[in-house]
């Protein structure tokens, strides 16, 4: 039995912050976010590389991306 079966909250933040705290895990999901709104909005996505400034156009930049997951996860550690 799963140690979050009866906790999923507990179970996504252990999430976010294995996707925060690894960073080849963090650009990999950045990659996969930016891959799916070019598919959801039918636009090319642009694909930020590490240490590299994101491309004028990119809607889920590694930053915002930093930024959105941490939000999710402050709110989180409220309830």
């Amino acid at each position: 039995m799963s140690r979050f079966l009866n906790t999923p909250l507990n179970a996504l933040k252990q999430l976010l912050k294995g996707i925060l705290d690894n960073s080849e895990l963090f650009y990999e999901f950045a990659k996969q976010v930016n891959f799916k709104w070019g598919q959801m909005y039918d636009k090319r996505p642009h694909f930020q590389s590490p240490g590299q400034s994101a491309h004028p156009e990119d809607e889920y930049s590694h930053e915002l991306v930093r930024e959105k997951l941490m939000n999710l996860l402050t709110t989180l550690q409220k309830e």
